[in-house]
């Protein structure tokens, strides 16, 4: 049994290194992904957005609320413009993401204890563009409504010590959890690299797999085997979970690190979770590569995968929203059980058991699909072995 595994082992490494599509799957593809994502994510956080600045008060205070806008990390007071309008065509035409409209009367109101208005028009088209240029308006409204109230308030005789109690009867005390910077890139990158290493896994598996059946080699590998299904698909397999195994070292201590995300919890722990994962993919890969007999078919057929499955795995949007049925389909693909929980081991250090759970799931399913593959697979490689057609 070791024997034959051997056998079918080394010649799949050979194939990898030899066939130039398998090339390209399984050692190029992981390295271009690698340089597009640092490239694309490399500062992390939107900062600086362009915005436009409508005053129609123009007085000392409208003035101090937009240098204040403009001091905020998230924004900058792009240019300014007469009337709303010609900053809604600027707006639509690209030159800003949004704009900040300061009425008329707007210090009056204020100095009289009324309510005053900062009114923030932001392109949410794009929510990641438009969400800082909200909570830096926010940010200026409360900064200059608590100056504004001490002011206030002192006229009647309240000492400062008092205003600021009053101003802040509550605090809220906010602590970020496994993303304490709050960057869209902590969020986003983790799922989007092990979805595409998901996706590389697939593919190179229904490949090789395909292009074997297409190019009637199946007999020669059952042959080298022994006649042994466990041993032919235990060995098909081994190569593509080492070499993508060897991928996800590269992405957490070669990648992340670049974005300043690094294991926050029990290494060893994590990295075997990310083994099961990548042996659970394969697993997967192996029944997926089943129902292909052409290499074309496989490509086209995958293609459309990755997507869907990084949409339905609850990472990027939260499962409990979503319907039952599309809930029940990401039950079956990897991803699902490994991607959030990943993404929170690179944020805190988590419990020791907190990976348990997930990793039953990925275990449990990894060993249905090698059964799966085992059973729908030794048939026609038993066949083309015997010479049957």
């Amino acid at each position: 049994m070791v024997k034959a595994f051997l056998a079918v082992f080394l010649r799949e490494c050979r194939r990898i290194i030899s066939n130039r599509h398998l090339r390209l799957i399984c050692l190029v593809s992981p390295l271009l992904y690698g340089i597009v994502l640092a490239s694309i994510y490399a500062h992390k956080r939107i900062n600086e957005i362009p915005v436009g600045l409508v005053d129609m008060d123009g007085s000392a205070l409208s003035r101090k609320a937009a240098r204040w806008a403009d001091a905020t990390e998230n924004i900058d007071i792009y240019r300014s413009y007469d009337t709303p309008a010609r900053a809604q065509s600027a707006l639509v035409s690209g030159e800003i993401h949004g704009f900040i409209y300061i009425p008329k009367d707007f210090s009056r109101d204020i100095k009289r204890g009324g309510e005053a208005r900062l009114r923030v028009a932001a392109d949410y088209a794009n929510v990641v563009v438009a969400n800082p240029i909200l909570l830096a308006a926010s940010d200026t409204a409360g900064a200059l409504s608590a100056e504004e109230f001490s002011g206030l308030a002192a006229r009647y005789g309240l000492v400062r010590r008092r205003i600021e109690n009053l101003n802040q009867l509550v605090r809220v005390d906010v602590r970020p959890i496994f993303n304490p910077q709050m960057n869209y890139s902590d969020f986003f990158i983790p799922g989007l690299i092990f979805v595409v290493l998901q996706q590389i896994i697939l593919v190179g598996l229904a490949f090789t797999v395909a292009e074997e059946r297409q190019s009637r080699k199946v007999g020669e590998v059952y042959r080298l085997a022994g006649g042994r299904p466990g041993a032919l698909i235990a060995g098909k397999a081994a190569p593509y979970i080492l070499l993508n195994f060897g991928t996800s070292l590269f992405f957490i201590f070669g990648l992340l690190p670049r974005f300043n995300l690094r294991l926050q919890s029990g290494i060893p722990e994590v990295l075997a979770f990310t083994l099961l994962f990548v042996t659970c993919t394969a697993a997967f890969g192996l029944v997926v590569s089943s129902f292909f007999r052409r290499t074309v078919d496989a490509f086209l057929a995958l293609m459309f995968f990755s997507m869907p499955a990084f949409l339905v795995s609850g990472f990027s949007w939260p499962s409990y929203t979503m319907p039952w049925f599309v809930q029940a389909v990401s039950l079956p693909i990897p991803s699902t059980h490994f991607m959030a929980w990943f993404r929170m081991a690179l944020g805190a250090p988590l419990p020791p058991d907190a990976l348990l759970a997930p990793s039953l799931r990925l275990a449990a399913l990894a060993a249905a699909y090698f059964c799966v593959a085992w059973f729908i697979l030794r048939r026609p490689f038993r066949r083309r072995g015997r010479g049957e057609t």
